[in-house]
């Protein structure tokens, strides 16, 4: 049986996957320097990077 935990992580992955596969299809590319991004997606890659360690 898997956890809620694991599902969830499961789905956060999911989630990235399908966005960096949405910027490749309409020719963007993510944005790998993080001094540049919005600070609540910095929050939120911080926060998913807890959960994830």
């Amino acid at each position: 049986m898997v956890s809620k935990q694991q599902l969830q992580k499961r789905f956060e992955a999911i989630k990235v996957s399908n966005f960096a596969e949405s910027l490749r299809l309409e020719g963007l590319k993510p944005t790998k320097d993080k001094a540049s991004l919005n600070p609540k997606i910095l929050a939120r890659l911080k926060q998913l990077q807890e959960l994830h360690d």
